[in-house]
């Protein structure tokens, strides 16, 4: 985790665990707006979610949106419409993991 002022470590803890046994593991980057969970679903494909701050004063950009979730290729393109929630919980998280893949698969 490269983001030493997080305060929403509580809900990406529970998230990492959720998802950790689909293969997700942490993804942050100090170049992200905040943290992220990532999987690798082929060399060319990455789903990567995004967990913001509960702090307006940390937020970068999301509005209301609390976790992003993405489907990219190889070249860092989105390949797929993005998931979002507007809650911190992991099922809303897990439901759209659940689409991104499921998509993925179509």
């Amino acid at each position: 985790m490269v983001f030493p002022q997080f305060d929403n470590m509580v809900f990406f803890k529970k998230t990492l665990a959720a998802l950790t046994p689909l293969g997700f593991e942490d993804y942050s980057s100090p170049d992200d707006a905040c943290p992220s969970l990532g999987l690798a679903v082929t060399n060319n494909i990455l789903i990567q979610v995004f967990i913001d701050h509960i702090s307006p004063e940390y937020r970068h950009g999301f509005d209301d949106v609390n976790v992003y979730m993405m489907a990219f290729d190889g070249m860092g393109d989105q390949i797929v419409e993005p998931e979002t929630s507007t809650s911190f919980k992991v099922e809303d998280v897990m439901a759209g993991v659940a689409k991104i893949l499921a998509t993925l698969r179509t």
